[in-house]
């Protein structure tokens, strides 16, 4: 059993690198791709780890782009983390994302939430900060239940301290990976336009097209007529499969590493058929 999406405390999640590591040898995974939010800050931490523990790590990253509007996230696996190209797309990314962090915070202050840039040791450090890491500071002070009411309630588009933020063309990302050596594929393709699967798939289709290597066909929220939908695209195209649970340690107490919320499990030939691609 294998995990191609999680995160670390580099952007989102909760766990180190080498703890995230650790707990994929407890858990018995064979093989783990740290895909971190628009950085690979945690790659070499988790590369010593995997050594430490005797387990796969796939150099790996999810970038967050844009189309028409709607949120599209891309992973590359089997990325070269020294390319020069991907880090300055990343470089570029990182500075119009932490512009922005820096007016929502205010925001949250400015409606009158005791939150302030003081608060997140993150702004300081190389973690990239998301909202997942202002909703955690905002369940800490008492303003929501959860992280995922926290969003809702003041972060998302339309809350009261959503800020838009210049997000990157899939395209740009896909190029960006492949400058990397790596593949690239569409992430939980049924999240591109929330509540309209029909009209997500569309788009995954687009980006297939347009030079994706292929899409997860295993995610946790997917059931079992998402997991037949996602596979009916793969076999269309005929293109790679990649799948994960998109672990973030506490901030999803829901989803557990490597079977997600109980029905994940991806298999070893995802990764056997990625690796023969790049042979």
């Amino acid at each position: 059993m294998i995990d191609l999406h999680t995160h670390t405390n580099k952007s989102d999640g909760t766990l180190s690198p080498e703890e995230l590591i650790r707990l994929a040898k407890e858990t018995g995974l064979k093989a783990i791709a740290v895909t971190d939010h628009d950085t690979v800050a945690g790659v070499r931490q988790a590369l010593a780890a995997g050594e430490k523990y005797n387990i796969r790590v796939v150099p790996a990253i999810e970038i967050s782009t844009e189309a028409d509007g709607y949120d599209v996230h891309v992973v590359g696996l089997f990325i070269d983390i020294e390319n020069p190209e991907l880090r300055s797309f990343l470089s570029y990314m990182n500075q119009v994302r932490s512009e922005r962090n820096l007016k929502m915070i205010d925001m949250l202050s400015t409606i009158g939430l005791d939150i302030h840039r003081s608060d997140f040791p993150e702004l300081e450090t190389d973690t990239v900060m998301t909202k997942g890491n202002m909703a955690r500071e905002i369940v800490k002070k008492g303003y929501a239940s959860s992280t995922r009411e926290a969003i809702e309630k003041y972060l998302k588009k339309g809350a009261p301290a959503y800020v838009p933020r210049r997000q990157a063309l899939p395209g740009q990302a896909i190029d960006a990976i492949h400058a990397a050596g790596g593949k690239a594929f569409i992430a939980h393709f049924h999240q591109i336009v929330r509540g309209d699967v029909d009209k997500s798939e569309e788009y995954c289709r687009t980006f297939l097209k347009a030079g994706a290597d292929g899409l997860e066909t295993r995610y946790s929220e997917f059931d079992d007529e998402l997991n037949l939908r996602a596979e009916k695209i793969a076999s269309d195209f005929g293109c790679l499969r990649s799948g994960g649970s998109d672990y973030h340690g506490v901030i999803k107490p829901d989803i557990s590493l490597g079977t997600g919320m109980g029905n994940l499990h991806v298999p070893d030939s995802f990764l056997d058929d990625i690796e023969a691609s790049l042979r």
